[in-house]
């Protein structure tokens, strides 16, 4: 494992949300079965086996610093009271990938004697893990480093991970879509009466399921393997 460092409020909830998508994930749940049944001796894989290697080795694909039990939430995770697969104290470390890259950008158009000619930029790799998310991530960088009002990073709108999550688990836990919608947008099923604001928008239920649909759509394809491309913050 990594040396243990500080993690903001903000990488906590990122690895948070991250988290409750990867541990529903049933390609994860599989592989981690085949792990446990492995190391607990309910299996016997020959040493020189692939498929052992896969197993051992097979947290690393999910963006994980080593495997951890899916039954496992959040909260307990990050108290760092329990043993790891291996025996270990469990740490919210091990919800982040091991794997970094280093960045060389050099010859920056500035003065030498107040910045250097090299910048060295260390990226973890675990927490930015898509294309468009490392391009954000240098750039966020860059900018804070140079302090250039002249740099701008581009808006972007952000995912709202918390409710296609909520969403998800009310699914899970039998509700229809309408009672779903019902519950998540009640200001859509409310009639106005007498107190109808001709500005105000008219309620629309067929919308609010249309929402739901879509956060299902988004919730599904999270928790089969979308959370490795989620971006980081």
């Amino acid at each position: 494992m990594q040396e243990a460092r500080l993690i903001t409020e903000e990488e906590r909830d990122w690895l948070r949300i991250r988290w409750e998508f990867l541990r529903r994930d049933p390609e994860y749940l599989r592989l981690w079965e085949q792990f446990h049944d492995w190391q607990t001796g309910k299996i016997q894989i020959g040493d020189d086996s692939d498929l052992l290697l896969a197993l051992v080795d097979g947290f690393a694909r999910f963006g994980l610093g080593q495997w951890v039990d899916p039954a496992l939430d959040f909260e307990k995770i990050s108290e760092g009271n329990l043993p790891d697969a291996w025996g270990n104290r469990l740490t919210i470390e091990h919800l982040m990938s091991t794997k970094c890259h280093t960045v060389l950008i050099d010859d920056l158009p500035f003065d030498g004697s107040r910045f250097a000619t090299t910048l060295t930029i260390h990226i973890d790799l675990g927490r930015v893990n898509s294309r468009t998310a490392l391009k954000a991530h240098i750039n966020g960088i860059i900018d804070r480093y140079l302090d250039d009002p002249n740099i701008r990073k581009r808006p972007k709108r952000k995912t709202d991970y918390e409710r296609i999550l909520e969403i998800g688990r009310l699914h899970e836990s039998g509700m229809s879509n309408r009672e779903i919608a019902t519950h998540m947008y009640p200001n859509e099923f409310v009639d106005p009466g007498n107190l109808f604001d001709e500005n105000s928008a008219l309620p629309n239920p067929e919308n609010a399921e249309r929402k739901v649909s879509h956060a299902l759509d988004r919730y599904h394809q999270l928790i089969n393997g979308g959370h490795i491309d989620m971006t980081y913050p």
